[in-house]
C-alpha cells in the first residue's frame, strides 16, 4: 500500500470505506469539469470505479496508481 504524508497532505491508495467521500468527488461537476469521460452519476458506478482503483493494487505488473489525497487538517478528499 502506497501512504505518503506531507505536512499538509496524506495520499494514499484507495479503501472500501473511501466510498462515499471518492463518489462526492466523483459526481461533482464543478471538480469533474475536466474530467468528464470519468465523472459518475451514480453511487454505485463510483463503486465499481472505487473497485477498479482498489484491484490495481495488488496486481503484480501494477501499471495504473489511483492515489487519494486528504486534506491531514480536515481528512477532506481532495
Amino acid at each position: 500500500m502506497i501512504l505518503l504524508n506531507t505536512p499538509r497532505l496524506l495520499i494514499r491508495d484507495h479503501i472500501k470505506s473511501d466510498l462515499q467521500s471518492h463518489h462526492k468527488l466523483l459526481s461533482d461537476p464543478k471538480v469533474m469539469w475536466f474530467l468528464q469521460d470519468i465523472m459518475t452519476q451514480s453511487l454505485e458506478q463510483s463503486r465499481v470505479n472505487l473497485v477498479q482503483a482498489i484491484d490495481e493494487i495488488d496486481s503484480p505488473q501494477r501499471k495504473y496508481y489511483f492515489l487519494r489525497i486528504e486534506n491531514r487538517v480536515t481528512n477532506d478528499h481532495i
